[in-house]
């Protein structure tokens, strides 16, 4: 694994592969009060830890399944955790009725009440440009040589892209 994957899968374990393990713990033992708070006690714990040492829970999940030796690809489990990740974190209150913040969730190409001078948003913009055609490129070579890996990268890191780009509008609305 390359740094620069480890470096977008770092920076998405904790939404993908914790946080909706947790939350089905927390649905499975909803009727006992001691473990509801172990759960909400180590969800917290887990997120702060990953927010003082970015890619620690990455770090941590490769070499727990190293030390299992299980032939896990990291690319694939990724993307289909994402279907149960949450992202409430991607969600300014009050923002959510705001037509041109829906027009956001349903469309990332488009920023008609985005700044043009704004810098961070401009740059994700592109980041996310340049990623959906490298996951273009990458589908068309997929159809011709059937590797599904290089498809999974790509399609991680588009992923992970979408969701900077959420993040970077969020903050300038949460400043406005």
């Amino acid at each position: 694994m390359t740094s620069e994957e480890a470096g977008y899968l770092g920076a998405m374990t904790y939404n993908n592969l914790y946080a909706p393990v947790l939350d089905t713990l927390r649905q499975q033992n909803r009727t006992d009060d001691r473990a509801l708070a172990a759960v909400h006690k180590l969800k917290m714990k887990l997120a702060e830890c990953e927010r003082q040492s970015p890619s620690f829970l990455f770090d941590l999940t490769k070499q727990l399944i190293n030390q299992s030796e299980l032939n896990v690809n990291l690319q694939e489990a990724y993307l289909r955790m994402h279907d149960s990740a949450p992202y409430d974190d991607l969600v300014v209150v009050g923002y959510e009725n705001v037509p041109e913040y829906k027009e956001l969730t349903e469309s990332f190409t488009q920023y008609p009440f985005v700044n043009r001078s704004e810098l961070p948003v401009e740059k994700r913009k592109r980041e996310f440009v340049h990623y959906s055609k490298r996951f273009s490129n990458t589908l068309k070579t997929y159809f011709k040589d059937q590797n599904a890996a290089q498809v999974n990268i790509s399609a991680n890191q588009l992923v992970f892209q979408t969701v900077m780009v959420v993040r970077t509008v969020n903050e300038k609305l949460r400043r406005n």
